[in-house]
C-alpha cells in the first residue's frame, strides 16, 4: 500500500511531466520593475553586486566578459531583451577588475556592509568556483550565502539614499536550511525559503524557519548538474503548499539549483515554465542569478504573486479584500470586506485556485468579533477575453438566477438557491493604472511556442449572502440527506427555471446552510462551468469532460458525444453520496484512507480514466453489484447490521441502512427505470435484434448495438427518468427533514429533564 508521501511524490512528477515548459528566459521579464527609475536603480544595484564579487571571489585573475548589468538593447514595446546566460551584451567594459571596481567605487557604495558581504563570499567561494560538493546539505550555506549577499547590496543601495529609492523589499534565507515548515500537510522537508523583509527592519537572519505562508519562494537544491528532472517534481510539492496556505497569492516562483545551474520557475494556473539555466561558475551566470533576486526586491507585489486587492490588517488580526462588481466598473475597486475563516483553500497544484472566505462588510475595530454575512469566491476561470462575449460567466449565470428565481418559486417550494450580492473581474492596481487580473496580463512579454500558450483565464471574485459550512460539517445522517436532497432539488429548479444546468457536482461544491433552529440545509454552489442552455447547445461537436473524477458520470467520463444532461449532474451526485458514506461522514465511523484503499470504490479515484470509468460501470451496472461493492461498505454498515433489533432505523428514523437504501433508489432511477424506455437500462452496450435478413441458408437476424447512455439522452427519457428522480428526492427529503426536527425536539426534551 503506498503511503501518503509516496502517493504525492507520484502525482507531482506526472504534472511536471504534463505541465512543464523547459528553456524559457522570457519568463524572467516578469520580474523586471514596472517603474523606470526602479530599473535604472535596479541595474546599478546589479552592477556594484557583480563587481564587489568579482573583486574579492577570485582578486588575483582576470574575468573578461562579465555581464555585470543587462544591455539597453530594446525588444517588443520597448522591454529588454530575455535574459540569457549564452549570450549576453551588458555594455560592461571587458577590460578586467579594475574597471569593474571602478563601477563599483564609482557609485559611493564602499564600505557599506563590506565585512559582511565579504563573509558571505568566502561561504561560497567553493561553490561559485565549480567545486564538486557530495552532500545536498553542503550547498545550503553557499546558497543562503549568495541569497544574503545579493540582499545586503541592496540594503546598502537604501541606505546610501535613505530609505529615498526604489527598493520594496529584501528577500532573504527564511531561517535554517532543510526544515518542516509547522503548517505543512505532510513530513517532507524543503532545502531553503526565501521571504521578503522590510529594508529599514533588522538585518540579523530569522532565529526560526517560517512556515509556507510567509515564504515568497522555495529552493530546491541537488547536488549533480543532470538532477534537474528530479528536482522539479519536488518543487511543485512545496510550490502546492504554498498556493493551499496563502489565500493571496495569485501565481508562485520558485528555484531548483543542481550543483552549479540555477533554473528559475514560474508556477501559473496551467503551466510550470523554467528558464535555462544560469551557471553560476561563470560571470554571465552569477550576475544573472543577482539581476533575478534584485528583481525580487524591486518589483510590484503583484509580480511576485501577490494579489494586491487583499491586504492583512495586523492591528485587527484580519483581512481586508476589494470585491469588483462588473455591473458598476466606476465604483473602481467595489467593495471592501473584511474576513478571517478561510473555509475552501486552493488545495491543487494547478487549475482554478478557488478560495472561499467568510466575511462582512462592516469594517471591525480592535478587540472586536467579526461576525460572517457573506460568502467570497475567488477563482480563475477560464473565460472570453471581452466579457460582453463571455456567455459562461459565472457571474451572469448567478444573476439569472437571482432575477428569475424569487418570481418563479412560491413559498411552499421552500428551495434554498445561490444569492449573488456582487461579482465580477478582479483589477489590480500598478501606479496610476488599472489592468484586469488575467492569464493575458500575467504573461504579458513572454513568448511562447506555437500552440502552447496558456487557455485564456479570469481571476473573478463573487459575493453570495448565504453563510455556509463544508459538507463534512454535518452531524447526522438525517442531515447529509436533507443537505443531498435540497441541493438536487435546488439544481431542478435551476434548470427547470433558468435552463442553466450545473456540470460540477462535488463536495467541494455542496454547501451546509444551518437555518435559525440550527436544522441543515443544503446549498448549491459553484457554476464555474455551468452552461446556459437557452444560449448554447452541450454538443458542440463534442462535449468537453467537466468535473471531479471521483464524482464525473460515467458519460463524461467517456467523453461520448452523447448530450450531457440533468441526468450526469444526477449520477455525480450518488457518486457523492457512496463517497462520503463509505468514507464516513454524518456521525458515521471516519475511515482512514490506508482502509479506504482497500474498498471497490477506491477505483473510483484511482488510475487511468478507463480503469474508473470500467470500476463505475461495474458497480452501478446492477443491483447486487452495487450493493456488494458499494453500499455493503458504507461506514458503521457493519455495526447496523450485527446491532440487536432493527435498530433506529425500525422506528422510521434515518440511519445508515436508510442511506444505503437511499443509494440503491438513485441507481435504481438512474440505470434501471422502469418508467422509461427498456433500452435505457444498464450501463453496457446492449445488443438486441433488429431487421430480419433473408439468406440462402436460414434465417438471421442483424445485430444492433444499443447504447443505454445514448438512450437516455433523449428529451422524452430524460424528462420522465428526471421527473422519478425528482419525486424520489423530494420523498426522502420530507423524511429527513421530520426527523431532523424531532431531532431537535428529542435534544430539547433531554437538556430540560437534566435541568430538573
Amino acid at each position: 500500500m503506498k503511503s501518503i508521501g509516496e502517493e504525492r511524490r507520484n502525482e507531482m512528477a506526472d504534472l511536471y511531466n504534463k505541465y512543464h515548459v523547459h528553456d524559457n528566459d522570457s519568463i524572467l521579464k516578469l520580474t523586471e520593475p514596472l517603474d523606470l527609475y526602479q530599473r535604472r536603480t535596479a541595474r546599478g544595484i546589479v552592477r556594484d553586486a557583480v563587481a564587489f564579487l568579482e573583486k574579492h571571489l577570485r582578486p588575483d585573475a582576470e574575468c573578461s566578459g562579465v555581464s555585470a548589468a543587462p544591455a539597453k538593447k530594446k525588444g517588443k514595446r520597448g522591454t529588454r531583451q530575455p535574459l540569457s546566460t549564452s549570450r549576453r551584451n551588458t555594455g560592461v567594459p571587458r577590460s578586467g577588475l579594475s574597471d569593474l571596481a571602478s563601477l563599483h567605487l564609482g557609485r559611493g557604495l564602499a564600505g557599506s556592509h563590506d565585512s559582511e558581504r565579504i563573509t558571505h563570499i568566502g561561504r561560497m567561494r567553493d561553490w561559485l568556483s565549480g567545486k564538486a560538493l557530495h552532500l545536498e546539505k553542503g550547498m545550503y550555506n553557499p546558497i543562503t550565502s549568495f541569497v544574503w549577499y545579493v540582499s545586503l547590496c541592496v540594503q546598502a543601495e537604501w541606505d546610501k539614499a535613505g530609505g529615498r529609492t526604489g527598493v520594496c523589499r529584501l528577500i532573504r534565507p527564511a531561517g535554517e536550511a532543510d526544515y518542516k515548515p509547522h503548517d505543512s500537510d505532510d513530513n517532507t522537508r524543503i532545502d531553503i525559503g526565501l521571504c521578503c523583509v522590510r529594508p529599514d527592519g533588522p538585518t540579523t537572519a530569522a532565529s526560526a524557519p517560517m512556515p509556507y505562508h510567509k515564504l515568497v519562494a522555495v529552493i530546491e537544491a541537488k547536488v549533480r548538474g543532470a538532477d534537474h528532472e528530479g528536482a522539479f517534481p519536488q518543487l511543485y510539492g512545496y510550490i502546492r503548499q504554498m498556493y493551499q496556505t496563502q489565500h493571496d497569492l495569485r501565481y508562485a516562483w520558485g528555484l531548483t539549483i543542481c550543483g552549479h545551474k540555477v533554473y528559475v520557475c514560474h508556477f501559473g494556473n496551467d503551466k510550470a515554465v523554467s528558464s535555462r539555466s544560469m551557471d553560476v561558475t561563470t560571470p554571465e551566470g552569477r550576475c544573472a542569478f543577482i539581476e533575478l533576486l534584485v528583481s525580487w526586491s524591486m518589483c510590484d507585489d503583484s509580480q511576485l504573486g501577490r494579489d494586491t486587492t487583499i491586504e492583512h490588517l495586523v492591528d485587527l488580526d484580519c483581512w481586508r479584500i476589494d470585491c469588483p462588481d462588473d455591473e458598476d466598473r466606476s465604483s473602481g475597486i467595489g467593495t471592501s470586506y473584511y474576513y478571517k475563516t478561510v473555509i475552501c483553500h486552493a488545495d491543487h497544484l494547478f487549475g482554478r485556485h478557488t478560495r472561499c472566505f467568510l466575511a462582512t462588510d462592516v469594517e471591525p475595530t480592535a478587540g472586536s468579533e467579526l461576525e460572517p454575512k457573506v460568502v467570497i469566491k475567488d477563482a480563475w476561470a477560464f473565460a472570453e477575453r471581452l466579457i460582453g462575449e463571455d456567455s459562461r460567466d459565472e457571474v451572469k449565470i448567478l444573476r439569472k438566477i437571482r432575477d428569475v428565481l424569487p418570481v418563479s418559486l412560491g413559498a411552499e417550494d421552500n428551495v434554498i438557491y445561490p444569492e449573488i450580492v456582487v461579482g465580477g473581474r478582479v483589477w489590480l492596481t500598478r501606479g496610476d493604472v488599472d489592468i484586469e487580473d488575467s492569464t493575458g496580463t500575467m504573461y504579458q512579454g513572454v513568448e511562447f511556442a506555437d500552440n502552447s500558450s496558456p487557455r485564456f483565464r479570469v481571476h473573478r471574485r463573487i459575493v453570495l449572502s448565504q453563510i455556509g459550512e463544508r459538507l463534512h460539517s454535518v452531524g447526522s445522517v438525517n442531515e447529509l440527506i436533507t443537505v443531498v436532497c435540497d441541493v438536487m432539488r435546488c439544481h431542478n429548479a435551476i434548470f427547470e427555471h433558468c435552463q442553466i444546468l450545473h456540470r460540477d457536482i462535488s463536495d467541494n461544491n455542496v454547501l451546509v446552510v444551518r437555518q435559525s433552529d440550527g436544522t441543515a440545509r443544503g446549498l448549491l454552489i459553484d457554476f464555474d462551468y455551468a452552461l446556459d442552455m437557452s444560449i448554447e447547445k452541450l454538443r458542440t461537436p463534442r462535449p468537453e469532460m467537466t468535473g471531479t473524477l471521483l464524482f464525473m458520470s460515467i458519460n463524461n467520463l467517456r467523453n461520448w458525444d452523447i448530450e450531457r444532461t440533468v441526468l450526469d449532474d444526477y449520477e455525480s451526485m450518488l457518486c457523492l453520496v457512496c463517497w462520503v458514506a463509505t468514507a464516513g461522514i454524518g456521525g458515521l465511523p471516519r475511515r482512514r484512507s490506508e482502509e479506504l484503499e482497500k474498498l471497490p470504490i477506491a477505483d473510483w479515484r484511482n488510475g487511468t480514466i478507463r480503469t474508473i470509468v470500467n470500476a463505475k460501470s461495474a458497480h452501478f451496472g446492477s443491483f447486487s453489484a452495487f450493493k456488494e461493492c458499494v453500499t455493503d461498505n458504507f461506514s458503521g454498515m457493519g455495526l447496523a447490521n450485527n446491532a440487536s433489533g432493527s435498530g433506529s432505523g425500525s422506528s422510521g428514523n434515518l440511519d445508515i441502512e436508510s442511506l444505503a437504501k437511499f443509494a440503491k433508489g438513485l441507481r435504481r432511477h438512474l440505470f434501471d427505470n422502469r418508467s422509461a424506455n427498456s433500452e435505457c437500462r444498464g450501463t453496457s452496450y446492449i445488443e438486441a435484434a433488429q431487421d430480419l435478413i433473408e439468406s440462402d441458408d436460414e434465417d438471421q437476424y442483424n445485430p444492433k448495438t444499443i447504447n443505454p447512455f445514448e438512450k437516455r439522452a433523449e428529451n422524452n427519457n430524460v424528462a420522465v427518468i428526471a421527473k422519478d428522480l425528482h419525486d424520489f428526492i423530494t420523498k426522502y427529503w420530507n423524511f429527513a427533514m421530520d426527523w431532523q426536527k424531532k431531532d431537535k425536539q428529542a435534544q430539547k426534551d433531554q437538556v430540560a429533564s437534566t435541568e430538573n
